[in-house]
């Protein structure tokens, strides 16, 4: 058996294991129950991946969800989700990463089978479709083609 790493959490079907005391990583066992399935990361205040960085290497989101009452920013891609906060009211290239998500590539949706919607969240949730970074009035208010 490998050796374990200090301070993990071990359960049956993932393991937690924590970067700093708010940051940590959460690595989920497959539905196929043979593969890697969903992993969730948490990162620290410091960190030093910006949302730019997640463009530049992923393109650009296949949408976007607006929390405006906590002023989150989810960008969501058909695999993962990477979650930010607004800066002054805007999308900025240079927020810092809060967490990410990558999807369990076996899990199939099949109630809400758009990926790059939110449609599990409070009324507050907002999904648009990606208009670049600039000021949050433009996705709340301006008319142009919602990812709904």
């Amino acid at each position: 058996m490998a050796e374990e790493i200090p301070d993990t959490r071990y359960y049956t079907n993932y393991f937690i294991l924590p970067l700093t005391r708010r940051s940590e990583i959460a690595v989920f066992r497959s539905i196929d129950k043979i593969s890697v399935g969903r992993i969730n990361i948490s990162l620290p205040e410091n960190t030093a991946i910006s949302v730019g960085w997640i463009i530049a290497q992923y393109g650009q989101p296949y949408g976007i969800t607006l929390y405006a009452r906590s002023q989150m920013i989810t960008l969501r891609y058909p695999f993962m989700v990477v979650n930010t906060m607004m800066e002054d009211w805007r999308v900025v290239a240079n927020a810092t990463v809060m967490s990410f998500f990558i999807h369990d590539p076996h899990f199939q949706l099949k109630v809400y089978t758009n990926p790059c919607l939110d449609r599990m969240s409070s009324r507050d949730a907002v999904n648009r479709a990606w208009r670049g970074f600039t000021n949050v009035y433009i996705y709340l208010f301006r008319d142009f083609q919602s990812t709904e």
